[in-house]
């Protein structure tokens, strides 16, 4: 009967605006563990970088320094996005001679839900 099809209708037409509302959830949610993905990668770089200095002196922000949005890995396009830091904090010992130096990475991006962050930290010491 028409009153039994406009209901099946109806309740198909219900069905597939919440499979679009599911899609257009898992495309943001997509995009935004992307872009996290790529500043783990942009801060790992980065800290990897620092821990293979040369010399341990060498581990300074000026040997490594902050990059802003559109100049991030030499400017490539897709990280115009991410801006990274780098902040370096010396540990003296009882002498007064740096023995440690603790180097945090920090790359910061416009997420779908504002500004968004991923930070890591190591400590290389002097040996």
């Amino acid at each position: 009967t028409l009153l039994e099809t406009l209901v099946a209708m109806s309740l198909f037409a219900i069905g597939v605006l919440g499979l679009t509302q599911v899609q257009f959830a898992a495309s943001r949610n997509n995009t935004s563990a992307r872009l996290t993905s790529a500043a783990s990668l942009l801060a790992s770089d980065r800290l990897e970088a620092c821990l293979h200095a040369p010399v341990f002196a060498g581990i300074t922000p000026d040997n490594f320094p902050d990059e802003e949005y559109g100049e991030v890995a030499g400017g490539e396009a897709r990280y115009a996005r991410f801006r990274r830091t780098v902040d370096v904090v010396d540990t003296q010992d009882i002498t007064g001679r740096v023995s440690m130096k603790t180097v945090t990475v920090r790359v910061t991006w416009q997420g779908l839900h504002g500004e968004r962050d991923v930070e890591l930290s190591s400590r290389v010491a002097r040996y």
